[in-house]
């Protein structure tokens, strides 16, 4: 298994806060959103990254999880709690683009980096989220 593959299923963990508070069925469509991108991620990097359905799907659905960490900053009328979760998205996708722009020789190790910066991303807003709520 390469390395794309394997530092992309980081991004289960993202699901053991709730787990962890027993909150499974009151965030059961963010729990799906986490497992369906995660897959489909894995799915196209299994393919070597190919820009078609598969490329536009594994998009969709991680602007689905990021309205979903939106939605959740928004309900509370918190502005430092909006401004956390926001940045630490904001901080993620600004480091996606830097590392697609970088030459293909260090793109699978900076791809790599980013999706475990982005796995931890994941979990502490998860855990964030499930915190504040609960």
């Amino acid at each position: 298994m390469n390395l794309p593959i394997l530092t992309t299923m980081l991004h289960y963990f993202a699901i053991i806060p709730i787990a962890r508070k027993n909150l499974m069925e009151q965030y059961s469509n963010y729990i799906l959103t986490i497992i369906l991108s995660t897959t489909v991620s894995i799915l196209w990097h299994i393919n070597n990254e190919p820009y078609n359905l598969l490329f536009f799907i594994n998009y969709v659905l991680a602007l689905t999880w990021f309205l979903f960490d939106y939605s959740y900053s928004i309900k509370k009328y918190n502005f430092l709690f909006f401004i956390q979760i926001i940045g630490w998205n904001l901080i993620i996708f600004t480091l996606s683009i830097i590392c697609s722009i970088i030459p293909y020789n260090y793109y699978v190790y900076a791809h790599s980096l980013w999706h475990i910066l982005s796995a931890i991303k994941s979990y502490y807003v998860s855990k964030f989220i499930v915190n504040y709520y609960y």
